[in-house]
């Protein structure tokens, strides 16, 4: 025998009633709603086993989305569209559920006046929460991509167990003319293939430290790599332990990486700058002032020494000589001078 209509809808209703979702009906001439039970269960209430005023749900509402909700549905009761709109209603404890509110118009007069309408409520928190989540994450993995690409140094995660790179900006070795195959072969073993043979131990006693480092701590190291062009560039790595396994051996490694190359050139080339500005400040103070000291010196004594023509004779030699002695420590410089500005 089979049930009747009525029984099937009393058993939807008391599964609908047992859930968070709620059911409305909304009778638009009397602007009455009956409610199920869920729907109060939804928001904390005591459930009311009658039609109440529509003003209720209204009540409820975001004071933010009220407005927007409102006249949204009243476009939606003037057309058959079903309606679906989400918006924040307030719980009995104060605080602000999102609700998915489903709906469409049950019947409509000769003139084709909505009389009922009808639909669910659904506690979709929950939902929006992870989709909060979900964007947060994506948005975060954006900024840090974006960061990334307009950084001057490489980010790598090395698989310490696997000896090979995980994964990479591709920064540095893209720059030294190495394609994304490449990158990824080459780094095997710790990069061996194109460390300089001179840093091999140097590399070795890198990868022992970070075997022994403490958590959290990060290790810095010069290294020279050799470019597809065949030129090496030195590349300063900060490497820390990411992961370890139960016994504390290292599992995964970020290391941040940066080219130093034309900085290690320029600062030789600044050192340079700095003994030749040495070299001059010394060749003033003692080459060309002692001439300068000399010649004040021999002034005086002429002054006083004009009465005695030989021994003016004799201090003005002495001056000659002084001169001719200036103007070659003179010479000397302009030529140093000269030479300096053509290498740079």
């Amino acid at each position: 025998m089979s049930d009747s209509i009525e029984n099937k809808l009393l058993r939807l209703k008391r599964i609908l009633d047992a859930t968070t979702e709620g059911l409305w009906e909304w009778d638009i001439e009397k602007n009455h709603t009956f409610y199920g039970e869920g729907w109060f269960k939804m928001l904390g209430l005591e459930p009311v086993q009658r039609a109440v005023s529509n003003s209720l749900w209204e009540e409820h509402i975001h004071p933010e989305d009220r407005v927007r909700v409102i006249e949204d549905q009243k476009r939606f009761i003037k057309s058959d569209e079903a309606w679906e709109q989400e918006f924040r209603m307030r719980h009995r404890d104060g605080k602000y559920i999102w609700v998915l509110s489903r709906g469409k118009v049950l019947d409509r007069s000769t003139r084709g006046e909505a009389l009922k309408v009808g639909g669910l409520h659904i506690n979709v928190t929950s939902q929006k929460k992870v989709h909060k989540l979900s964007e947060d994450l994506i948005a975060k993995e954006n900024l840090v991509q974006s960061i990334l690409k307009v950084s001057i140094s490489g980010v790598t995660m090395y698989d310490f167990i696997a000896k090979r790179m995980r994964f990479a900006t591709g920064n540095i070795m893209r720059n030294m003319g190495y394609n994304e195959e490449e990158r990824i072969s080459i780094s095997q073993n710790f990069y061996r293939d194109v460390l300089h043979e001179e840093d091999q131990s140097k590399m070795e006693d890198h990868v022992a430290k970070l075997i022994q480092s403490k958590p959290g701590q990060v290790l810095e190291c010069s290294l020279r790599f050799i470019s597809k062009q065949g030129k090496y560039h030195t590349i300063m790595l900060r490497d820390s332990v990411y992961l370890r396994d139960p016994q504390g051996y290292p599992q995964e490694v970020l290391c941040s990486a940066i080219d130093i190359t034309n900085y290690l050139i320029l600062k030789s080339k600044m050192d340079d700058n700095f003994k030749f500005i040495q070299e001059m400040s010394f060749k003033n103070s003692h080459e060309m002032r002692a001439p300068v000291a000399t010649m004040l010196g021999l002034l005086r004594l002429i002054k006083f020494e004009l009465h005695s023509p030989a021994a003016v004779e004799e201090l003005i030699n002495y001056l000659d000589q002084t001169v001719t002695k200036m103007d070659e420590v003179i010479r000397k410089l302009t030529e140093t001078l000269e030479e300096k500005m053509k290498r740079d």
